[in-house]
């Protein structure tokens, strides 16, 4: 019998040291909660002995997480409070809440509970959820929210053909903690796009947007420039926000403690289309050299020397400064006379991306080589542009240069007659008529200069001149489109804090000069198609997909990071192409 009883309560104490083990109870408060309204999910785990696996709570809003932990006698017990809030009427199932141990096995699990969720101006029946559809976790539409709106602004919304205009992405919004995922890229066909690198930091300022007040922020900027007329279409743009909100005070704890709870929500916006409309440039009074120069600008020429021998070379400079598509238009060739050749210009440009235009100096170097000796007339050069402030062309041409080589012609014919030369203030030599020349010469100091200076050349020649003259031919031959990407590029390397899209603009110049690819043309479709035609298929592969990386990083939601200059891939895919082009 003291047997049995002993037995009785030894088994008395162990169950009662077994069965509390991982008992997990749960409750929610408050038990019929509305829609908006923050209510508890507590779970009571007592003894615990492994990992907490709690369960998924979509598409409820998980607002916080509180737990607590306690010691009594000796055993561990654990308290879990998970704080929700529901979006829409209806009913939710949560699945139970396990506790794992180390082999992922479950020591015990907690009820499943369905709460049904109703709303605040109704009874819990109103919207109830069909058994078996519980809501899915979705995405808000921005377009059935009025908190945050997103439009495309045009500045001018009229412009001429050529003319940069500015396209704004802005944002209209009620919320005042935001953070941008993700944007759509914008390619507007026909339209050259610059996006601008000098936003800086987002500010939230206070506007109205169709009589209802709103914060307002500029989100992305590029300049336009359209390459042809007609109405055209800017497309939508498409952006992820996450934005948090703060709902009003449910309980008498919210009203103490100031404020309610916070609820963050991923939000899609679409932006709608904008259309800016493209005049024409007008026939009447278009000069026969104009070459596509829009824009408000002055022109500043120079030229020289006038006096020059057969080793020598006359430069020339047309330097454009205003406001306008400086980066798009080309420069005249000068018109010379015969017994001159030219060299392509060099072009130096210094644009500076505003709002909605482009600022700056483009200058041309011209370099004229004489074939011979002789007395020649360079024709003026003209430039013509149209300026969209006045609406009319404007030409600007030089004077025209009398300029005189020393040296032997290249034949009779380039001479001009001496007849001519007797006009020319400059050239014209004394005529003494009434007096014999030649016996007062000899002997005279003019004599010994003239015979001795040839000498001296003689004897310098091999040591001093010769050098000379080959560094200055050597200098003035002609720079293929190679030579003059491989210097801009070594310009590049050696400039501080160069942004990427410089890089491509030295492979857009080379394409356009070698290839004869224009800018309006480079296009992500038009410029693969014009370079399978000439280039292994591995090569443009390469090349567009370089271009496609450097158009996507302006479009990253996190600031810039510092990329490696490309200087020696763009220097491999230029030798490439150039070996190509010389096959």
């Amino acid at each position: 019998m003291v047997s049995m009883r002993f037995f009785l309560l030894f088994a008395a104490v162990w169950i009662t040291h077994v069965l509390p083990a991982q008992q997990i109870s749960v409750q929610v408060n408050p038990e019929n909660p509305t829609v908006g309204q923050a209510f508890r999910v507590v779970y009571q785990i007592s003894d615990m002995q492994g990992a907490i696996r709690p369960p998924s709570f979509a598409p409820l809003i998980q607002q916080g997480t509180f737990q607590q932990q306690q010691y009594i006698n000796g055993r561990v017990s654990f308290t879990l409070t998970y704080q929700l809030v529901a979006r829409e009427a209806g009913t939710y199932t949560i699945a139970p809440l396990r506790v794992l141990n180390s082999k992922g096995e479950t020591l015990g699990s907690s009820q499943s509970l369905s709460i049904r969720v109703g709303n605040a101006s109704g009874p819990n029946a109103n919207n109830p959820q069909k058994p078996g559809n519980s809501p899915t976790e979705k995405t808000t539409k921005a377009k059935a929210s009025p908190k945050i709106l997103m439009r495309l602004e045009l500045e001018p919304k009229e412009v001429f053909e050529g003319q940069p205009f500015a396209i704004d992405l802005v944002l209209y919004t009620k919320y005042t903690s935001l953070r941008n995922e993700s944007f759509s890229a914008l390619e507007i066909p026909g339209v050259w796009l610059q996006e601008s690198e000098e936003m800086g930091k987002p500010e939230l300022v206070p506007a109205t947007y169709q009589g209802e007040s709103y914060y307002k922020v500029s989100l992305k900027r590029w300049l336009a420039i359209p390459q042809r007329s007609g109405s055209i279409q800017i497309p939508s743009m498409q952006a992820t926000f996450v934005v948090q909100e703060m709902l009003p005070p449910t309980n008498v704890f919210e009203q103490l403690f100031g404020g309610g709870n916070v609820v963050t929500e991923t939000v899609e916006i679409e932006s709608p289309a904008a259309t800016v409309k493209v005049k024409p440039l007008p026939e009447k009074g278009r000069p026969a050299d104009f070459i596509n120069a829009v824009g408000d600008f002055t022109i500043k020429f120079d030229a020289g020397p006038c006096t020059l021998s057969t080793s020598d070379a006359l430069q020339m400079s047309l330097m454009v400064k205003g406001n306008g598509n400086l980066n798009l238009f080309e420069f005249p060739n000068p018109d010379l006379p015969d017994g001159f050749m030219a060299y392509p210009p060099e072009i130096q440009e210094k644009i500076t991306f505003g709002r909605f235009k482009l600022s700056g100096t483009k200058q041309a170097d011209y370099i004229l080589i004489p074939q011979g000796g002789g007395r020649f007339v360079i024709p003026p050069l003209r430039f013509s542009w149209f300026n969209p402030s006045t609406e009319s062309y404007q030409t600007f041409h030089s004077d025209s240069l009398e300029v005189l080589v020393q040296g032997a012609p290249l034949n009779p014919s380039l001479t001009q007659k001496e007849d001519q030369a007797e006009t020319s203030p400059n050239f014209s030599l004394p005529q003494n008529r009434d007096q014999a020349l030649w016996p007062t010469w000899f002997g005279s100091t003019g004599f010994w200069v003239f015979t001795l200076i040839p000498l001296l050349l003689l004897i310098s020649w091999p040591f001093l001149w010769r050098p000379l003259l080959s560094q200055a031919t050597e200098k003035w031959k002609r720079k293929t489109p190679l030579q003059k990407a491989l210097l801009a590029l070594e310009r590049l390397e050696k400039a501080p804090d160069t942004p990427l899209h410089a890089y491509w603009q030295v492979m857009s110049n080379y394409l356009h000069e070698a290839f004869a690819i224009p800018p309006s043309d480079q296009t992500e479709q038009l410029l693969k198609q014009s370079l399978q035609k000439q280039f292994p298929t591995e090569l443009c592969t390469q090349i567009l997909a370089w271009k496609q990386q450097l158009e996507w990083s302006a479009f990253a939601p996190q600031p810039q990071q510092t990329l490696q200059k490309p200087t020696q891939q763009i220097k491999s895919w230029l030798f490439q192409m150039d070996k190509h082009l010389n096959l």
